[in-house]
């Protein structure tokens, strides 16, 4: 129900006067030309990321429910596209194996695996012969480390899905991210991947999808018990705020999804399940896809409240710039 009276106070407040005209008059143009909507929301300051806009809640219904939404927030660095060539497109899984969680991260791999095994197969007497439009290639166990995480993206990648914790902390006056690398070689002390180098990995080679499956990846603020909202922003300032994933767009990365709060490990199977279910197997577009991952989550919490969050369907986080990623993610490869 808080939810819900927030999400009708964005609408309110955001969609009004001319806004709401124009949103009117898209509903009935959309319904008479049989289009879909895609509402994009123009973002000038990093710190406007705190507000969940994809709460937006009207007529008993939230819009991210029904309607494409994606954020395309204000940035200086123009798209980049990777150098065209004849090579299979790369996709890197890392596992950054948080305590705890690595059955996990091998359930999400094989997830990954048996959904281009099965959509890939050629259709020859050899039923076993896989022929993939991707390269796949993984780093988990021993092999995830700082150094071999940076080595796999300055070769050269397509698609980038990091599954893992980020974090956020207040080191003096300044936030800092960075996301946890936990190996098993040295499980005790892991390493940091601060966002900054994420960022000049990401730099050196062009990437097309980024999928930061880590909490905090999009984290708004460190929230800490009996301390307000109101505390905590007046400690922050518009710079003070940091979105891992919006970083990564601004070094031209077109196409991010990242985790506006932690998610819970039933959750981030659904969210890597149904994300390659909808862009490998039917080849629809991400924005796409993300609504399909709202929805099952959306009903997951509605019904078994003990293992799904019931902020995960609002999780997931879709930045967005380049008219080509909205058409449709796999014809843009």
């Amino acid at each position: 129900e808080s939810l819900k009276e927030l999400g009708k106070i964005l609408f309110k407040n955001i969609i009004k006067e001319e806004i709401l005209d124009l949103f009117n008059v898209t509903i009935g143009q959309s319904i008479k030309n049989g289009q879909d909507i895609l509402i994009r929301l123009m973002i000038g300051s990093d710190f406007l990321n705190i507000v969940p806009w994809e709460l937006f809640f009207e007529k008993e219904r939230y819009l991210c429910h029904i309607y494409d939404i994606v954020r395309h927030p204000f940035s200086l660095q123009p798209v980049r596209r990777p150098s065209k060539s004849n090579q299979k497109p790369k996709l890197l899984f890392i596992g950054a194996n948080p305590e705890g969680a690595f059955v996990n991260i091998k359930e999400s791999q094989e997830v990954i695996e048996n959904i281009f095994n099965q959509t890939y197969k050629k259709d020859e007497s050899d039923s076993n012969k896989v022929d993939h439009k991707f390269d796949f290639h993984k780093i988990i166990g021993e092999e995830c480390t700082y150094k071999e995480i940076a080595n796999k993206i300055y070769d050269g990648i397509d698609i980038l899905h990091f599954l893992g914790h980020g974090k956020c902390e207040r080191i003096g006056k300044s936030l800092k991210y960075f996301f946890i690398i936990h190996s098993e070689k040295n499980p005790k002390n892991p390493e940091k991947l601060p966002v900054e180098m994420l960022e000049s990995f990401c730099r050196a080679n062009p990437m097309r999808l980024a999928i930061l499956n880590a909490c905090n990846s999009d984290y708004a603020l460190t929230y800490q018990d009996n301390e307000s909202i109101k505390k905590i922003l007046k400690q922050s300032s518009n710079d003070d705020y940091y979105s891992m994933a919006h970083a990564l767009l601004k070094t031209g990365v077109p196409c991010v999804i990242g985790m506006s709060h932690r998610i819970s490990k039933p959750g981030a199977a659904i969210l890597t399940r149904r994300l390659y279910r909808a862009i490998i197997e039917r080849e629809e577009c991400v924005n796409r896809a993300i609504i399909l991952i709202r929805l099952e989550l959306f009903a997951h919490a509605e019904t078994d409240m003990g293992l799904i969050y019931p902020s995960d369907w609002l999780t997931p986080i879709l930045y967005l710039r380049g008219q080509s990623y909205v058409d449709g993610f796999i014809c843009s490869i």
